[in-house]
């Protein structure tokens, strides 16, 4: 297959949304490059490729040939599993796993989403291990000692592909972006579920910064709506503002309140410093900062006990 020489092309390759979708792509087992789907002339008509301004809402491209893209989504591995699961808000996609083709109602055409699967170690039984049996001191408290797992952080990112058929060839039209946070999961057996991320999924990644006509980049890139979502143990409702995202220092502030009342509304802050370009020693410890409290803006329990009394 010869490769694309136009010039939009090559143009939409040097840009970071195509550098991170790709990525993605090269990863799988049986991917080409992107590239190597888009239509040899996509300047011929207009919009036939558009890449956009983040990976949330990805790329908009004529496929070369439909039918090939298929086929290798269908075919692309990953650890030696199927990497997508295919669908559509057909009958009998929905007699098949309902649940998927209900997540696919905003995708246009046959939808492909990348699957992730737990990767089971033996790091936990090493940690407990290197305790020695006999004492009977204290043992770290798992749920604090998350907050040491940062530079292990879990990529829940996953491809979503869609693709549209018109009534020419030309017509077709696909979409292929990545979603902030993956929604379906394989189990040991290869059973395949839609997770709890659906709620983050729906309220933030569809609502928030895709369906609401006119919503800045900024808001795109920066603000999260979290609903039951995991960096909220999906059992809290909140915003987070990454008030400073670069390279070298980020800056994330948060704020959250229970389900059943916001009583007292809790806050973060996190500043990492891994990435300032300074003495060795920083990249070394990977240093960070956090800042939690909580208040009652809102009209908590302190502005309860005020006004019975």
């Amino acid at each position: 297959m010869a490769d694309v020489d136009n010039v939009l092309v090559q143009q939409a390759i040097v840009s970071d949304v195509y550098n991170s979708i790709n990525a993605r792509f090269r990863d799988l087992t049986g991917m080409k490059p992107l590239k190597c789907y888009f239509k040899e002339d996509p300047s011929s008509k207009p919009k036939q490729l558009d890449v956009k301004k983040n990976t949330l809402d990805g790329i908009d491209f004529v496929p070369r040939n439909a039918d090939q893209l298929m086929r290798d989504l269908e075919a692309a591995t990953s650890g030696g599993e199927a990497a997508f699961l295919k669908g559509s808000t057909k009958p009998v996609d929905f007699q098949q796993h309902w649940t998927h083709s209900v997540s696919l109602m905003a995708t246009k055409g046959i939808g492909y989403r990348e699957t992730w699967r737990m990767v089971i170690t033996d790091h936990d039984l090493r940690v407990s291990d290197a305790r020695p049996s006999f004492l009977k001191g204290p043992e770290m408290d798992r749920q604090f000692s998350g907050y040491f797992g940062e530079a292990y952080k879990m990529n829940l990112k996953a491809l979503h592909i869609g693709v549209g058929f018109g009534s020419t060839a030309e017509s077709d039209m696909c979409n292929v972006h990545i979603d902030e946070m993956g929604i379906e999961m394989a189990d040991v057996s290869g059973n395949i579920s839609v997770t709890p991320n659906v709620s983050y999924h729906l309220f933030n990644e569809l609502l928030l910064k895709s369906e609401i006509p006119g919503m800045p980049e900024w808001v795109k890139t920066h603000v999260n709506f979290h609903v039951l979502s995991p960096d909220m143990g999906y059992k809290r409702i909140g915003l987070s503002i990454d008030a400073v995202n670069r390279a070298r220092v980020k800056r994330r502030i948060w704020a959250a309140c229970g389900v059943k009342s916001c009583d007292n509304v809790d806050y973060s802050g996190f500043l990492s410093l891994d990435k300032l370009q300074t003495l060795d020693l920083w990249k070394k410890i990977n240093p960070t900062i956090n800042i939690t409290g909580s208040h009652d803006l809102l009209g908590g329990s302190s502005w309860k006990n005020r006004h019975h009394h």
